[in-house]
């Protein structure tokens, strides 16, 4: 077994490599919680946005702008979703050693992800700009 120095002592290179997994599991499970907690928490605020800053009975200026924070964090949660089934799909490819669909959905997992990160962003700048105009 390949072994290293890393300041404390030799280290099992399949431990170490161990150790990195479950550190990329974790930060893909932060990722994951993210994306969740700020498209959640835009939608939440948008609705407060308009129903306690505006006032019910005030119709707020560029109604499409409010539509399309909606959208935009709606589209960010169901694509995070839809990630975490090609991930589990693309972990249960590898563990049955089946390589070209588990790269198949690890590159479809990464596409989602990157999806997700652009429509949440997108809903932030959407909501700053109708929170500009409405305010």
């Amino acid at each position: 077994m390949e072994k290293h120095k890393d300041g404390k002592g030799d280290v099992n290179f399949d431990d170490r490599t161990k150790l990195l997994l479950e550190l990329r599991a974790t930060a893909e499970n932060q990722f994951d919680k993210q994306i969740v907690y700020l498209a959640g928490g835009g939608l939440v605020f948008s609705i407060g946005f308009v129903k306690d800053i505006l006032g019910v009975n005030k119709v707020p200026d560029c109604k499409i702008l409010l539509f399309g924070v909606w959208i935009c964090f709606a589209v960010s949660l169901i694509v995070n979703l839809f990630s975490y089934l090609t991930s589990s799909k693309a972990s249960n490819y590898q563990l049955n050693s089946n390589k070209k669909k588990s790269d198949t959905f690890d590159s479809l997992t990464k596409i989602l992800n990157t999806t997700s990160i652009i429509t949440l962003l997108l809903g932030i700048i959407l909501l700053i700009w109708f929170s500009i105009i409405n305010f």
